[in-house]
């Protein structure tokens, strides 16, 4: 596929506890920005570095958090008037805990031809090298 057909897609992961106007506003800025054809809301399933499930005490109950179908419900419900944004439930379905990696070889196994735009806030990014696989993603 030559390079003028290519999609450009957004993959913007996230809890979505709930969605609000920052994802939203977040997500077509970059879409605009980077000229992005569309972009991919992924809502974990297990937040692992938000649940504490990494040993780090500062982090939130699982209790606390709402189950991924209830959060991936609210945010359907939060992208409906944006064609541009869908809600995607790849983590939900695979179960467990969620990896960056295991979404990114996912989409390059359903969009082979596409090319990829990992949107994260900078309250993610300060934490990256700590995500599986950093330098893999």
């Amino acid at each position: 596929v030559s390079k003028e057909f290519r999609r450009r897609i957004g993959v913007f992961g996230g809890t979505f506890d709930p969605p609000h106007i920052g994802h939203t506003s977040a997500a077509l800025t970059a879409m605009r920005k980077l000229e992005l054809d569309f972009v991919l809301m992924v809502v974990a399933n297990d937040p692992w570095q938000k649940t504490g499930q990494n040993n780090d005490s500062s982090k939130i109950d699982t209790s606390t958090v709402s189950k991924p179908d209830d959060r991936l419900e609210m945010l359907k419900r939060a992208m409906n008037d944006h064609d541009d944004l869908m809600a995607d439930d790849m983590e939900i379905l695979r179960g467990g805990r969620t990896y960056t990696i295991d979404t990114v070889s996912e989409l390059n196994d359903r969009f082979p031809e596409s090319e990829f735009f990992l949107l994260i806030g900078a309250d993610v990014a300060k934490d990256f090298d700590s995500w599986r696989e950093p330098h893999e993603i």
